[in-house]
């Protein structure tokens, strides 16, 4: 068994079919939407990678050269000097589902091969060092002695029984690194039975009521209608009643929305046509009285429908749109066939309405053994634990001034 290291996404363009099989059609893993995301995100106009950034993607081979798995990550270089590996499409594009892509059976060996070339790679840094060069479209990516040095592994947003990521997590542990474990929000998931009516009896009472109201008096009635994009000529349409809806939303609380962040707007406009001509998108907006009410942008997995991006319009919430998109929605997931209905990462209160169920999330930090790294690492814990102290100093003072503190907290609602 061997690793292969890639520093340049050419080596990995004929690796595009067998990377997305290992994703097991979740929409975050496959190749489009890391390849894009790279380029958006870790690139400059040319297309070459930013100063700080490199591609650090790891391939596990068996002894007859059968692709086992990929580890899709890069490396950053922080302010301190620290160089820390990341997934690939993590940050502010809100990747669910970020693993290490691997055959079913193969978790163990992989986890091995990872942690040991990763170890070994980590102490054989400087003049000792010998540079890996991986071939792609006729030219060679060479990385020069050195390049395999890192400080911290950070794996954010990782399920909680992620087989891959826990046997790997396992090893770095049996080896003597130390690996720090967080909480993150839950990802929501919804069980699809086969038909709608079905589904409106795992919801309480009140709810399937308000749904068949809502059902009656503004979708069967025609009032508000629902604009599913058909073409790519509708495209530019939707994109633009998207990021409007979601600007004045967010702008309503105060802030600026996703979509202010030139490479979030100008990735979304390039993955979602992708995905949209592959079958693998479903764009739509609904329009009450001529105008746009709501925009939705969901992707489709093996049997899922995942809920990715909305906007809904701020001067008529009491029409509760977000209720009106995902009633749509998990309509046509059942049309569908699909199984699953998710409502991906975030704990707000109105996603257990829809009868979900919450699976556990982790974000994990692996510090190996070099003593610059575990320095740094005690420097950031001693750090969180200054933050929780003050965290709940300025709690214990607010509720000691103001005895109803606690109790009218804002909760995030379905609208």
């Amino acid at each position: 068994m061997h690793v292969n290291l890639h520093g340049d996404f050419d080596s990995l363009r004929t690796l595009s079919d067998a990377w997305n099989e290992l994703g097991k059609g979740v929409p975050f893993l496959r190749w489009e939407w890391l390849e894009a995301w790279w380029r958006h995100y870790c690139c400059n106009a040319d297309g070459q990678s930013k100063r700080d950034r490199c591609l650090f993607v790891l391939t596990v081979w068996d002894e007859s050269n059968q692709l086992l798995a990929i580890a899709p990550w890069y490396r950053v270089s922080t302010l301190s000097g620290a160089r820390v590996i990341r997934f690939l499409g993590d940050g502010e594009v809100c990747s669910d589902y970020l693993t290490i892509l691997c055959r079913p059976g193969q978790e163990d060996a992989v986890a091995e091969a990872l942690a040991d070339w990763l170890s070994i790679r980590n102490q054989t840094t400087g003049k000792h060092a010998r540079s890996d060069c991986i071939t792609g479209n006729g030219r060679q990516t060479c990385l020069s002695p050195g390049d395999y040095r890192w400080d911290r592994l950070e794996l954010v947003g990782v399920v909680e029984d992620d087989l891959a990521v826990s046997r790997l997590l396992a090893r770095f542990q049996a080896d003597g690194n130390t690996v720090h474990y967080g909480s993150a929000p839950n990802i929501w998931r919804v069980s699809l039975p086969p038909s709608w009516e079905d589904f409106l009896m795992v919801l309480s009472k009140a709810h399937r009521n308000r749904l068949r109201r809502a059902d009656k008096l503004y979708l069967q009635s025609g009032k508000v209608q629902s604009h599913p994009v058909k073409t790519l000529d509708e495209f530019d349409r939707f994109y633009e009643i998207l990021m409007d809806l979601h600007k004045r939303r967010w702008q309503l609380r105060g802030q600026q929305g996703c979509f202010v962040s030139p490479p979030f707007q100008a990735f979304h406009r390039e993955i979602a046509v992708c995905l949209f001509s592959q079958g693998r998108a479903t764009l739509s907006w609904l329009e009450l009285d001529g105008k746009p009410l709501a925009a939705e942008y969901r992707l489709h997995g093996d049997g899922v429908m995942y809920a990715y991006q909305c906007g809904m319009d701020p001067e008529r919430l009491s029409i509760k749109p977000g209720e009106l998109s995902n009633m749509i929605a998990i309509k046509n997931a059942i049309d569908l066939g699909q199984h699953s209905y998710d409502l991906l990462r975030g704990d707000e209160p109105y996603k257990a309405h829809w009868r979900s169920t919450p699976k556990p999330m982790l974000s994990v930090r692996v510090i190996p053994r070099h003593a610059s790294a575990r320095l740094r690492h005690s420097a950031w814990v001693a750090g969180k634990g200054v933050k929780r102290w003050i965290k709940r100093r300025l709690q214990a003072v607010g509720q000691s001034a103001t005895p109803e503190a606690g109790q009218n907290s804002s909760k995030g609602e379905e609208q």
